[in-house]
C-alpha cells in the first residue's frame, strides 16, 4: 500500500490540522484502554489515518516497522510550536488574492461577536471561520473584493502556516482588547454606581 504523507506543517492544510487536533485531544481513546501505550498506539494509528487520507483499518493492516518509520517522519505534528509566527500581509490561494486584516479594531460588532463564539472554548474547528474574519478577497493591487458566499468553507484547504500565525495572534488581541472593553464598562458601572450614590447622600442632607 502506497501512502503519500507530510513532511512538514505547510503540507498540512486547516482541515488536517483540525482533524489532528482532534485526535490529540479525544479522551475517547484513554477509555478504550487501561494500557497507556496501547492507548498512544491506536491515537497514533488514527493520526496516520487522517494526515495520510486513509482509513484506520488500512492503517492497521501495516507492519510495525512501517508504523514506527511513519510515526517518525510526522513527528512534527505534535509541534505546532515550529510553525512560522510571522503573520503574512497578503497570500495567494489558488490563484486568488487575499488581504489579511491585523488590526482586531477593524472587526464590526457582529464579526466581534462571532470570533468570541469561534474561540471562547479554545477549540481548533473554527479555525478557517476564525480566518475568515481576518482576511478577505482582493485584486493584486489590493483592492477589497466581496467575500463569497461560505467564504470560511473555501479556506479549509488553506495551508496552516498561513492560518495558525493569524488565529493565535488575534486569538491572543481579542482576549487583550475583550477584557479591556470589560475593564472599561466595569469603570463606568462603578462611575454610575458612585454618582448615584453621591445624588442619594445629597438628597438625604437636603431633608429631600
Amino acid at each position: 500500500m502506497q501512502i503519500s504523507l507530510p513532511s512538514k506543517w505547510s503540507d498540512i492544510k486547516i482541515i488536517d490540522f483540525i482533524k489532528i487536533q482532534q485526535i490529540i485531544k479525544d479522551k475517547s481513546f484513554e477509555e478504550e484502554y487501561d494500557d497507556p501505550a496501547l492507548c498512544d498506539f491506536e491515537r497514533m494509528l488514527h493520526l496516520i489515518a487522517a494526515v495520510s487520507d486513509k482509513d484506520v483499518s488500512e492503517i492497521k493492516t501495516l507492519d510495525i516497522k512501517s508504523i514506527s518509520a511513519i510515526t517518525k517522519a510526522i513527528d512534527f505534528i505534535f509541534h505546532p510550536e515550529l510553525i512560522e509566527k510571522r503573520i503574512p500581509q497578503y497570500f495567494i490561494h489558488h490563484k486568488k488574492y487575499y488581504k489579511v486584516i491585523t488590526d482586531v479594531r477593524k472587526l464590526s460588532a457582529g464579526e466581534y461577536i462571532d470570533l468570541s463564539t469561534y474561540t471562547k472554548d479554545g477549540s481548533d474547528v473554527n479555525l478557517h471561520k476564525v480566518m475568515a474574519l481576518f482576511c478577505y478577497p482582493c485584486d493584486w493591487l489590493g483592492r477589497r473584493k466581496k467575500k463569497p458566499e461560505n467564504f470560511d468553507e473555501q479556506l479549509l484547504d488553506l495551508p496552516i502556516t498561513i492560518c495558525y500565525p493569524v488565529a493565535v495572534f488575534f486569538y491572543h488581541s481579542f482576549n487583550n482588547s475583550l477584557e479591556a472593553i470589560q475593564d472599561y464598562l466595569m469603570n463606568q458601572m462603578e462611575k454610575q454606581i458612585t454618582e448615584l450614590t453621591e445624588e442619594v447622600t445629597q438628597n438625604i442632607g437636603d431633608g429631600s
